[in-house]
């Protein structure tokens, strides 16, 4: 299961503090997923966060309700250098939200290079995921380049959003030996 996915901002909001104080507190080890999504040559619409078993897809883009601003408690989170980011292209991801949205980023680590430390020369994180955690990932163009500036997200994209999130903390927790 993906976990949590709150639909609403409001909810998002109120739920990312509590993702927070459980990387934190919690017995999971801190390691966050994370990705975004965008339209082709458009700012973020979507920043994807991972933890545990959950994830929160926050709607951040042009036409979304919290607009050019990540919550207080998000930005704690991205700053946060006990907190290991991680993902394929977080570096790039990272940049993104520093620029479109002012946040500063700590403590993130690029998969692919990583990976490529311990000799696996796999491409993007559907190629991690096949040789690290044997999980196909589906990057059907189709749904990776299709709308996520749209009023509402189909299942098949938060369903992928959350996925690419998931897994890439899984590839780090399993690179590193970091289980729970």
């Amino acid at each position: 299961t993906l976990g949590d996915v709150p639909g609403a901002p409001a909810a998002a909001v109120e739920w990312a503090p509590a993702l927070l104080r459980g990387l934190r507190e919690g017995p999971a080890p801190p390691i966050v997923g994370v990705d975004s999504e965008w339209v082709a040559s458009r700012p973020i619409s979507l920043l994807q966060l991972a933890a545990g078993r959950r994830c929160l897809l926050l709607r951040v883009g042009p036409t979304s309700a919290i607009a050019g601003a990540l919550p207080a408690s998000v930005c704690e989170l991205l700053a946060d250098p006990s907190l290991v980011k991680t993902g394929v292209g977080v570096s790039h991801d990272l940049r993104l939200v520093l620029e479109q949205f002012g946040a500063p980023c700590a403590g993130h680590v690029e998969l692919q290079a990583l990976a490529a430390r311990e000799g696996v020369q796999a491409a993007g994180l559907a190629g991690l995921a096949r040789h690290v955690l044997g999980v196909h990932l589906d990057k059907d163009p189709a749904l990776r380049c299709g709308d996520w500036e749209a009023p509402a997200l189909s299942a098949a994209q938060v369903d992928y959003a959350a996925q690419d999130a998931q897994v890439g903390r899984g590839i780090f927790a399993a690179r590193t030996g970091e289980h729970h």
